[in-house]
């Protein structure tokens, strides 16, 4: 009996052992399945650029990685009027320049945009539909290919001496490396009879320089001289010779009206001799000396 009585205390000893090791182990379960259930966000591939360049007219590509997806869906939104241009590899635009690739092994929603025009520079938004949802900027910008000629759009110089102008672009990377400079309605010619024309035109990658230079400037080199870049805007500026030395007033492009007391600019003065008396251009503007050449007065 006593062995018996012994061996029941026994054996329920070991059943509580075992009672203790099973709940043990279960709450060692439960608490591990916990922590592995623990949410984790969606996390965006932030070495992708932020900001995306391109010419007009070539395609622009945004770039989207989301890690740690888990099957939740990516959107696309045009920041300026919040228009939802896709939603996983769905498009919501009837403009069939925007396509989004995507990539499900690498987690990668890359917005397209086939020849891109200026009206589509501003933010998108590439977003996840996470509470609170996630989102990452990318700014797109167009640029304008465009002749530019620094300075003033008014140059005076005198004559005798060599006139030189320079005029930059960016190009398209195939675009060609043709530039024309134009004299008014007449384009310059480095083999014309004029002589002492010549045209320095050199490219770095999209980057263009033209430079005309005209030797020992005469009357008839004044006027209106363009820069043409091939399929480009061109630009322009307007070139005065005079007889003596440029007065310091004249190199403002917007006239002599700093501190000279001349309510309009100078080339107003300047027509206005030409047309009827020099002598009218110093009496209205005392700051400037004309540029023109003495006219009989009229009769």
């Amino acid at each position: 009996m006593v062995m018996i009585t012994a061996s029941g205390k026994g054996t329920s000893s070991t059943k509580g052992t075992n009672s203790t090791k099973v709940a043990s182990s279960t709450s060692g379960t439960n608490s591990t399945k916990k922590a592995s259930g623990t949410w984790s966000p969606p996390e965006f591939d932030e070495s992708l650029p932020r900001e995306v360049t391109v010419m007009e007219g070539e395609p622009a590509e945004l770039p989207c990685v989301v890690f740690k997806l888990k099957g939740r869906a990516v959107s696309w939104i045009r920041q300026r009027d919040l228009h939802v241009i896709s939603a996983n590899g769905l498009t919501f635009t009837s403009d069939e320049r925007f396509k989004v690739t995507l990539d499900n092994a690498t987690s990668s929603f890359t917005l397209g945009v086939a020849e891109a025009l200026r009206n589509d520079s501003g933010v998108y938004e590439c977003q996840v539909n996470t509470r609170p949802k996630l989102s990452r900027p990318v700014s797109l910008k167009v640029l304008v290919p465009a002749a530019r000629i620094a300075g003033a759009t008014e140059l005076f110089i005198r004559r005798g001496s060599t006139l030189v102008i320079t005029c930059t672009a960016q190009l398209h990377p195939t675009a060609p490396s043709k530039v024309e400079w134009v004299h008014n309605s007449s384009v310059v010619s480095i083999s014309g009879g004029r002589g002492g024309v010549s045209v320095h035109t050199e490219r770095g990658g999209p980057q263009l320089s033209s430079t005309l230079s005209l030797a020992k400037v005469e009357m008839r080199d004044a006027g209106n001289y363009t820069c043409r870049p091939h399929s480009l805007t061109p630009a322009s500026v307007t070139v005065f010779i005079v007889d003596d030395e440029v007065p310091a007033a004249m190199h403002h492009d917007s006239g002599v009206g700093r501190g000279g007391g001349c309510p309009l600019p100078a080339l107003f003065y300047s027509a206005l001799a030409a047309l009827t008396c020099p002598a009218l251009c110093p009496a209205l503007c005392p700051a400037l000396t004309c540029p023109v050449p003495p006219y009989p007065a009229p009769s």
